[in-house]
């Protein structure tokens, strides 16, 4: 009986390399999707609490000029970054979608490749039975020609 040998096994090895690699891709994109999350929020919690202070401060005691020339830059410069921040996390969603969409082309591709690889072995024992049948039957055909023979 001959051994088993999947004609796709070449493609099936490079969809499986890919598809490991993809996975960690993936999970470095959602990484540095998560980041960029936790850094957006962490400048927006920082600008509100900065916009409380300051409209404590000028409820309470007043405001000079300086002061409110220095907290209108600081807050330009928060307002600057939060826009930053949704920008890349913007980018990096982008990015985990698609190397999510990858990967999930890419595991159906490889189902698909076990499914066929399934189907064929089933052929090649179906072949390899019905050989083992023509065998068992030549052998039976000889045995009985020879004992006639006898």
């Amino acid at each position: 009986m001959k051994k088993f040998v999947y004609s796709l096994d070449p493609l099936y090895k490079v969809k499986t390399t890919m598809k490991e690699k993809l996975q960690t891709e993936y999970m470095a994109a959602e990484s540095a999707f998560g980041e960029a999350y936790r850094k957006r929020q962490q400048i927006q919690e920082t600008l509100n609490e900065e916009t409380q202070k300051f409209e404590t401060k000028v409820k309470d005691s007043g405001i000079t000029a300086g002061d409110m020339l220095t907290y209108g830059l600081f807050f330009e410069d928060l307002q600057d970054r939060e826009i930053a921040a949704a920008k890349d996390l913007e980018r990096a969603k982008k990015n985990a979608s698609r190397k999510r969409a990858e990967l999930t082309g890419v595991f159906r591709e490889v189902k698909m490749i076990e499914k066929l690889r399934e189907k064929q072995y089933e052929e090649y024992r179906l072949e390899e039975e019905k050989k083992e049948k023509s065998v068992i039957e030549d052998l039976l055909a000889y045995n009985v020609a020879g004992k006639r023979a006898e």
